[in-house]
């Protein structure tokens, strides 16, 4: 019985340990990063262009980030310039609502949704276009066909589509030219795989396909299926050069 006192004293000290360092460490930064923004606050102060003064506050907001700087700019336009620096740099959707402009909270919203890798949080922005553009760009950071979806514009799925670069999304493509240009992408820049050029409906892209899939790959047989004649005897030219 008292092997297993000790055993657990021996556990409760160790997790006491952890926890008072933690906090230390913790404690350490915010004092550190206070002391920081005000030696650096006052070095801004001594700045005697206004703009400058504005810059300086913001890069330090930026880098710490600290609200404390923002509030130090009086131009309204860099004001929120920091808070949506500091908001991306926090993850911290509470800075996007600092202000009503709309403009800005749908600019805040879409960084922090970047920033987060969130896109639910991209269906708080009003604005349809960059709510349209926050869904195609986490789509493609997350490689998420489903994220694509939640755009209500064809064209932003289509561009969200197409930065996938797999062959579900290429079939998901309304428009021709970007569809013809996924099918590329693939066959030339991932796969090299000349099947995949088959796909492209488009004879110029298709020929331009085959021809550098048969460039990479060395292999002159894949110039064959090249319907410009000028086009197939560079190609082969190309797929058997030594260089």
């Amino acid at each position: 019985m008292s092997i297993f006192k000790s055993k657990k004293q021996i556990f409760l000290i160790g997790i006491t340990v952890i926890v008072g360092g933690l906090l230390v460490v913790v404690i350490f930064s915010f004092v550190t990063t206070k002391l920081s923004v005000s030696r650096f606050s006052k070095e801004c102060e001594k700045i005697k262009d206004p703009v400058e003064i504005s810059l300086c506050y913001k890069e330090i907001g930026e880098k710490y980030p600290h609200l404390s700087m923002c509030n130090k700019i009086e131009n309204e336009m860099g004001k929120k310039s920091c808070y949506l620096g500091v908001a991306k740099a926090r993850q911290d959707l509470s800075i996007c609502e600092k202000t009503k402009d709309q403009t800005f909270q749908d600019g805040c919203y879409f960084e922090v949704a970047k920033a987060k890798k969130d896109p639910s949080i991209c269906g708080k922005i009003k604005e349809d276009t960059t709510r349209n553009a926050c869904y195609a760009r986490i789509g493609k950071d997350k490689k998420d066909l489903s994220i694509c979806e939640k755009s209500s514009d064809e064209k932003w799925r289509d561009l969200c589509y197409l930065q996938l670069r797999n062959l579900s999304a290429c079939q998901k493509i309304k428009t021709q030219d970007l569809r013809n240009t996924c099918y590329f992408n693939i066959a030339v820049l991932v796969k090299k795989d000349p099947e995949i050029c088959e796909k492209i409906d488009d004879p110029e892209k298709k020929d331009g396909c085959y021809a550098n899939v048969a460039e990479t790959k060395k292999d002159s047989s894949i110039c064959e299926r090249i319907k410009d004649e000028a086009l197939r005897k560079n190609c082969y030219r190309q797929a058997t050069s030594t260089k």
